[in-house]
């Protein structure tokens, strides 16, 4: 599945009336869908989670893809401390500091 945001303002929006589906699962195969979510001239993928920007691939550390992927899933909403250490640390608080997110 292919998702386009839009950035305008410096915000990015996912709006689900403007996004593509690109089907990745050939007949009689059940895999897990992979969403693909294009922000010019960057793009995400949820299998692997690598950030490419204008098809050169950008390293990120696996919890800041993570939290970039929630952001961009949970775009033009607020994000909770605790909404993120759920979806990014699995609800574990291991290594968590006072200023950590604050």
């Amino acid at each position: 599945m292919r998702r386009s945001c839009q950035v305008s303002g410096g915000k990015v929006s996912n709006n689900r009336s403007i996004m593509s589906q690109l089907d990745s699962n050939s007949a009689g195969e059940s895999r897990r869908t992979v969403t693909q979510y294009v922000f010019r001239p960057y793009s995400l993928r949820t299998d692997d989670l690598v950030l490419h920007c204008r098809g050169a691939a950008v390293p990120l550390a696996p919890k800041v893809a993570l939290t970039l992927l929630a952001l961009i899933e949970y775009a033009g909403e607020v994000v909770s401390k605790e909404e993120l250490f759920r979806i990014v640390w699995g609800g574990s608080r291991a290594g968590y500091t006072v200023n950590s997110i604050e």
